[in-house]
């Protein structure tokens, strides 16, 4: 529970524009879960790349998250099933190509972000997980805006409301 409250603190500080705190509380996450639960290092690499996003440390961030991301598809390839537990509310793999896809953005490849982000969308949709789907779709709408897909925009929105509604 340690480590689940130091990823969702870190997150709420991002959001609330406290990056230095998010990057302590992010940083303590990784510590701890390098000390005391190695499963979570993957969870704290992501965290780290959701921060690097939010302070504009954007080659760091494309970097780490390629790397995680590559590591976790291959994970689900391997056991031949998409991951059905969720640790942390949302797909790890889901936030990944996310932060990945705004990245691309911003770094200059809006082509690269297009292809994560559908490729992110169509995991997403193969998780039967409502809040994962929701978080890609919630930021495919973004990408699908910047790079002219008005229609893919509008699609996805649709999609978006019809899940908030159900859910």
């Amino acid at each position: 529970y340690r480590v689940r409250c130091l990823r969702l603190m870190g997150v709420h500080q991002l959001f609330c524009g406290e990056n230095d705190a998010a990057i302590h509380t992010i940083g303590r996450l990784a510590s701890v879960a390098a000390a005391e639960m190695p499963s979570a290092i993957p969870e704290a690499e992501a965290a780290l790349g959701f921060a690097e996003l939010f302070t504009g440390q954007l080659s760091g961030v494309r970097q780490r998250l390629e790397r995680r991301r590559e590591l976790d598809l291959r994970d689900v390839h391997d056991s031949q099933r998409l991951r059905h537990h969720v640790r942390y509310l949302s797909d790890r793999i889901v936030n990944v190509g996310n932060v990945l896809s705004h990245t691309l953005w911003l770094m200059g490849s809006p082509d690269a972000a297009l292809r994560m982000t559908k490729e992110t969308v169509a995991y997403a949709q193969q998780t039967d997980h409502h809040l994962s789907l929701g978080n890609a779709l919630s930021w495919a709408v973004l990408v699908f805006y910047w790079t002219g897909r008005h229609e893919e925009c509008a699609h996805c929105a649709a999609q978006l409301d019809e899940l908030a509604s159900r859910h």
